[in-house]
């Protein structure tokens, strides 16, 4: 086997920094290096991304995904959000990503709006991509069930839930996937703490090829449902 000897590396690595396509390696998670193309797309200094994770939309884990494309929006410098398709290639421990901006309508322009008002609310967001794996979810969802958006983004969001209340939520997401508007409050175990009363309302959204998915809200009601009861209860005739 021949050994590629210095300098040619040297050109290569060259190359890849100036090389016009928008390149990242992650490794456990973390940006280990960038090229030029990248830090341009992303409006930030190559030196400020290093050691730092891709800020993506969801928690959504590139590493994590195998040799796959996948779309991704994930904030840029100036705080606004860029969609972009990800080639993500498996290297041993690291994974390089090719990131390339998607071409957006006015529709997509409008969806970038809404996710990024949906971070700034304390109010629970989550819209899913397809079936019942989510694409995204706000921080407020996340501090209001008291996880990470890591643990509700993909398919496994469902285990947050005590093992008793995952058919009644499941139940809530197919039937908004058969094209039923939800909505329910529901009393529910997360893994700590006391039951919640949980506010969900879900809405179907077909997409042009007559794919269903569905966008949702979530309010903690726990307060509201203790304080009803307390109403509720008779008087206690003192002496």
């Amino acid at each position: 086997m021949k050994v590629v000897d210095t300098s040619t590396m040297e050109a290569f690595e060259a190359y890849l920094a100036r090389c016009p396509r928008a390149l990242v390696l992650l490794e456990e998670g973390l940006v280990r290096w960038v090229n030029e193309a990248a830090a341009r797309l992303l409006l930030r200094d190559a030196s400020a991304l290093i050691g730092q994770p891709l800020d993506l939309v969801g928690g959504v884990r590139l590493e994590e995904l195998g040799d796959t494309s996948v779309e991704v929006a994930l904030w840029a410098g100036d705080g606004s959000l860029l969609d972009c398709i990800a080639e993500v290639t498996v290297l041993g421990e690291a994974v390089m990503v090719e990131l390339d901006l998607v071409e957006l309508s006015g529709v997509d322009d409008a969806g970038r709006a809404l996710r990024a008002l949906a971070d700034t609310l304390s109010l629970g967001v989550f819209i899913s991509d397809r079936g019942l794996r989510l694409g995204y979810v706000n921080a407020g969802l996340a501090t209001l069930l008291a996880t990470s958006r890591e643990r509700l983004s993909g398919a496994g969001w469902v285990d947050i839930f005590a093992p008793e209340d995952r058919p009644v939520v499941r139940e809530l997401a197919l039937r908004a996937l058969g094209g039923e508007r939800v909505e329910a409050i529901i009393d529910v175990q997360l893994e700590s703490g006391p039951r919640r009363a949980l506010e969900v309302t879900i809405m179907p959204v077909r997409a042009s090829d007559g794919r269903l998915s569905f966008v949702g809200t979530v309010a903690d009601r726990s307060v509201q449902r203790r304080d009803d009861e307390l109403g509720s209860r008779p008087a206690t005739r003192q002496g």
